[in-house]
């Protein structure tokens, strides 16, 4: 893995599951961190660098042959966590609301009802992992020439139709300005 692709993904890692949530106590904006183990490649020394300003505790533990590390986010949860590569087997998450500071631990699937990023239109309701896809959807919905691809087999074919192009970018503006449920 290349340094700027380990920082890649540490800032992703660190930064949360790029998933945000809403915060069962407050019903503010939770960001998602995974609950477990991953190896990275690298020097210890700049992994240890790199999760040294981590939002939530982590233990690195250097590999015997020193070629790498593996980072377990979490460890005062228990070690019943399976270790995973980017992706766990079994889903368990940690919710950190950026609102409250409350610690959430989410066990099973997430539900799209879980997700904070939510917006309300006659043609459904549109929900989106994070502030950064909904934008994406956004910018998708208000292009001219569409390319066809994930984006056009997900949306509903009404809130992609010209006729309604208007309303769906202010209805998602006005979500991304004031924030679900506003």
């Amino acid at each position: 893995m290349s340094d700027l692709a380990l920082k890649s993904f540490i800032d992703d890692f660190v930064g949360g599951y790029s998933r945000e949530v809403c915060c069962p106590k407050c019903a503010g904006l939770s960001r998602i961190h995974f609950v477990g183990k991953i190896a990275l490649r690298g020097k210890c020394e700049d992994i240890n660098a790199a999760f040294a300003e981590s939002p939530f505790e982590v233990r690195i533990d250097e590999w015997e042959d020193g070629e790498g590390c593996t980072v377990t986010s979490f460890p005062s949860e228990g070690d019943e966590h399976p270790d995973y590569y980017g992706y766990p087997r079994k889903s368990s998450f940690i919710a950190l609301c950026t609102k409250c500071h409350e610690r959430s631990l989410i066990r099973g699937q997430l539900r799209n009802e879980d997700l904070y990023w939510s917006v309300q239109t006659r043609h459904g309701v549109l929900w989106a992992r994070n502030r950064r896809e909904l934008v994406r959807i956004r910018d998708f919905i208000a292009g001219v020439d569409r390319p066809r691809g994930p984006l056009t087999n997900r949306l509903p074919a009404a809130m992609l139709k010209g006729s309604n192009r208007d309303e769906m970018i202010k209805l998602i503006d006005r979500v991304l300005h004031n924030g679900p449920g506003h």
